[in-house]
């Protein structure tokens, strides 16, 4: 039996509508999500999460601040189902740290990226970040100084960190004769409680104790040893 070519020509003009119908679909959606603190599992709030459009050939970018409870929305976003457009819902890392110039000092954080497409435009992004303190002095503080070998070390450990986090302690240490001012300020360390081991020898006799302290997201702190 032949088909005719007719028919052949109007059904294969019927799929390419259809295939053209399909890749053009669009609709309208509010991107929402979470931002979470992962040094106490709670909603971080006044982050600044971005939302990138990517088609390989232009992208867009916008953004938003998370609210109180780290809740952040872009309404009205047309996603298309088109394969070639990408999705990213973003917090971008940063390093932190302080400059002379206040406009680059910044609050450090680990930021988290999620990449979705069409089909999970309604989903709700979880977006996992870790704020760091900005720096932390520890001032030995020795009055008076009864030899020249009285001398302290003390190192900070941070052991209460996310439970899927496996690098821990976070740790760091200093010290030395007399008095003197140890800094930490890279701005890698995560907020939360950091517990201090101290060690001292005075006139050679060795004593250690334990304090801990903590600092919150963007903490300067200095913190007095006195011995």
């Amino acid at each position: 039996m032949k088909i005719p070519i007719v028919a052949i020509t109007v059904i294969s003009s019927l799929f390419c509508i259809t295939c053209k119908k399909e890749k053009n679909t669009v609709s309208v959606y509010d991107i929402k999500g979470t931002v979470i603190n992962n040094c106490n599992d709670s909603g971080l709030a006044n982050v600044i999460v971005y939302l990138n459009v990517d088609n390989s050939k232009t992208s867009h970018l916008s953004q938003v601040l998370s609210d109180n409870n780290g809740h952040f929305i872009f309404k009205n976003v047309s996603v298309y189902s088109d394969s070639k457009y990408i999705y990213s819902v973003y917090v971008p890392n940063k390093s932190g740290g302080l400059s002379s110039n206040p406009a680059l000092t910044e609050v450090g954080i680990t930021g988290d990226i999620i990449d979705f497409t069409y089909p999970e435009a309604s989903k709700d992004f979880i977006l996992h970040v870790t704020p760091k303190y900005q720096y932390f002095t520890i001032f030995c503080n020795k009055v008076p100084v009864t030899s020249i070998a009285d001398s302290i070390s003390f190192k900070c450990y941070n052991f209460a960190f996310h439970k899927n986090v496996t690098d821990l302690p976070y740790s760091w240490s200093g010290g030395g004769y007399g008095n003197g001012s140890y800094t930490n300020n890279s701005g890698i360390y995560p907020m939360g409680k950091y517990h201090i081991y101290i060690e001292t020898w005075v006139n050679s006799v060795h004593s250690s104790r334990l304090d801990s302290i903590y600092l919150n997201q963007g903490a300067q702190i200095t913190y007095t040893l006195n011995w």
